[in-house]
Formats: structure tokens, sequence, C-alpha cells
């Protein structure tokens, strides 16, 4: 079975793809944002090439940011190269908005499932996967 991360091209604001897999259940990332702005601060994206479909679950927001908010939502992104061009695959996205006039430091967290160790098939996405995100607003 071939697993490859996606490579997603939504839009200029869109950060690159990443994954977080294996015994790191936790991974935090550090973004800094715009003041009264939504931005995505991250995408997160795994799938089965053979089968052109995503190994992760839909997210949610585990803890939700005090002084703005978090936003976990599926998209469906079009391929455009490999066995699955032209199919569309499941993926997270990631938003910020921050509260109006807001400056300073900020915090969340999602919560999704996806595959865990060296076998990565539709089995095995019960894996709970989570991101923090420590965010700075400018």
């Amino acid at each position: 079975m071939t697993i490859r991360l996606l490579a997603v091209g939504m839009m200029s604001a869109f950060l690159g793809l990443g994954l977080t897999l294996g015994s790191a259940d936790a991974r935090t990332k550090r973004v800094e944002v715009p003041a009264n702005k939504t931005t995505i601060i991250d995408s997160i994206g795994v799938y089965d090439a053979n089968y052109c479909h995503s190994l992760l679950s839909p997210p949610k927001v585990k803890k939700q940011a005090s002084q703005g908010q978090i936003v976990a939502r599926w998209i469906n992104h079009e391929m455009t190269q490999g066995n699955c061009k032209g199919r569309r695959i499941k993926a997270i996205v990631v938003e910020y908005r921050p509260k109006a006039g807001f400056r300073g430091k900020d915090e969340g967290s999602i919560v999704y499932r996806g595959p865990q160790g060296s076998r990565y098939t539709e089995s095995t996405i019960n894996h709970p996967l989570s991101r923090t995100y420590k965010i700075t607003v400018k």
C-alpha cells in the first residue's frame, strides 16, 4: 500500500501540509497571524494512493482559543498528479480568527484520528492525534 502526503495549493495563504504520525501524539505549532484577519494556520492530510481516500477522521476543536476562535474543518482537495489525479481527497484545514482589536498571545488545540505505526490502512485510523497551536497575533 502506498501512502502519500497530500500537497494542497488552495490559496496563496495556505500553509504547507503537515503530518502527525507514529508515537508523537501531541505536536505544538507556533504561528504568527495578523490582527483582525482570519488566517489558515495549519493543514493536515494523509491519503492512500492506491484507493484515493483520506486516512484521517474529521477534526474537532479540543481547546478553544481564549482571545479568538479556532475552526477545524474538512476540505475536498482535487489531486493534480499520480494515481489519484482528478479525484478529491479529504484533508483538514485549521483557521484562527482573533477577536477584533486583539494583539498578543493565544492558544488552542484540535484532535482527530489517524493511522499509527508503519501499517497505514483504513483499519488503523483509530489512533488519537492532537495539535496545539501557540498563536501570536501581531
